[in-house]
């Protein structure tokens, strides 16, 4: 929703095909010592102000606006994937048909790609099963210049992959990540991993020692 309509995120909404789907996602206690509590969602209530940011940029956009960048967003999605599909070692992944742009090597490890990138600017999404990255392209993708230096780093960076040996030994980054996860076919112990990562998150301990 942030994206397309250019409000705050929170404003996002969910249409039910009736009243008893609905009811499910109502929250309820009624022996509360506080008292009887209702909410129409489990994350309760929601800031006025999210919802006056969405209607200051829909004000703003009109529709005539979003219609405009809509067109500009698919075309340089297009552009996008034209070009990808022209560099030596990447390759499309699926067709894809309105704004996102998945794509993904058998000639060098993607994640390499991935990491470069990052060092360069430029944060897409790393994907697994098939390890690939994606563009969401957005109403930014579209200023004058933006996609074409996108364009320019893949290149070089693919360029130098392929032109290095395949790395052996222990990886790192994103390769080390995504490589290593997809080989657990127990995914129940990545899916604890990952709760171990928030615990480190949201931990208060600190370490006071003299040591």
């Amino acid at each position: 929703y942030q994206r397309r309509v250019h409000g705050p995120k929170g404003t996002s909404v969910i249409m039910y095909r009736n009243v008893e789907l609905r009811r499910h996602q109502y929250f309820t206690i009624t022996n509360w010592p506080g008292g009887l509590y209702a909410s129409p969602s489990m994350s309760g209530s929601r800031s006025g102000a999210s919802v006056a940011g969405a209607w200051t940029a829909m004000m703003h956009m009109g529709k005539q606006g979003y219609v405009d960048s809509t067109r500009q967003i698919i075309a340089v999605s297009k552009r996008f994937e034209k070009e990808l599909a022209a560099i030596p070692g990447i390759k499309i992944i699926g067709r894809p048909q309105v704004c996102v742009v998945a794509f993904g090597s058998d000639k060098f490890d993607i994640y390499e790609l991935y990491d470069a990138l990052n060092k360069r600017g430029w944060h897409l999404n790393a994907l697994q099963f098939p390890s690939c990255l994606h563009l969401c392209c957005t109403l930014i993708h579209t200023k004058p210049g933006v996609i074409d230096r996108l364009i320019d780093h893949v290149k070089d960076i693919s360029a130098f992959l392929l032109a290095q040996p395949r790395k052996e030994g222990p990886k790192e980054g994103a390769s080390a990540l995504y490589g290593s996860s997809q080989t657990i076919v127990d995914r129940s112990m990545v899916s604890t991993s990952l709760k171990l990562l928030f615990d480190a998150y949201y931990s208060s301990h600190l370490d006071v020692s003299d040591e």
